[in-house]
């Protein structure tokens, strides 16, 4: 069975060439255009208040559909790299390089380490054995620099880490880091659930524990 990708026009447009449609920005200038002229009794900086918050409300908004395409694009053509992992399923089929960076992730890590998990098999390498969290190699990688949150404190905190680099490997961008971190989130929804004993790691199934 064939599979189908929808998006509207301008989203796709934006996808595949970054810019926008000018029929559709001619039609949001126009309409704002009326309703500034309706405004006839409302101070022009409310006016211009109102459509700054509009534009700014509609790339945002065309930013998140443009986004949502993208993985959908990458999902169906291009599956091996970094990338969000939006369920645990897509979490299960991670190829070999996300492999990797899912299990960085702390509690996993832990539990692969204590024998809990199948770690994806054949599927991950484990070049770095030792550490957990902040002492595991690849935890490090994903976090430099990016802003954490120490849920026993309740503050925000940074951290910065100076070392070399191994063989091969490269600084991540913000978007690699982003991806990995968002679908450390979907591992920790679901680790969370003590109903759901489904081991993220496992193509199989397989139960923790």
């Amino acid at each position: 069975m064939p599979a189908v990708t929808y998006a509207d026009p301008d989203t796709a447009m934006y996808a595949f060439s970054g810019e926008q449609n000018r029929d559709v920005m001619g039609y949001i200038a126009t309409r704002f255009d009326d309703f500034r002229r309706s405004l006839s009794d409302v101070r022009q900086d409310m006016a211009d208040w109102f459509t700054k918050q509009y534009h700014e409300q509609q790339a945002k908004a065309q930013s998140h559909a443009v986004r949502a395409f993208k993985d959908r694009v990458h999902q169906l053509f291009g599956n091996d790299g970094i990338r969000y992992l939006p369920t645990i399923n897509d979490v299960q089929l991670a190829d070999p390089e996300m492999a990797r960076w899912v299990m960085a992730h702390p509690q996993l890590r832990q539990l692969y380490k204590d024998e809990q998990i199948v770690g994806y098999g054949d599927g991950y390498e484990n070049v770095h054995p030792e550490g957990v969290g902040p002492t595991h190699y690849d935890y490090r990688r994903v976090t430099e620099g990016v802003v954490m949150r120490d849920e026993d404190r309740g503050d925000h905190y940074v951290n910065n880490y100076i070392e070399k680099f191994h063989t091969g490997d490269k600084t991540l961008s913000i978007r690699e880091k982003d991806d990995i971190l968002s679908t450390w989130g979907i591992v920790d929804d679901h680790l969370s659930d003590a109903d759901d004993l489904t081991d993220p790691t496992s193509i199989w199934n397989d139960q923790i524990g």
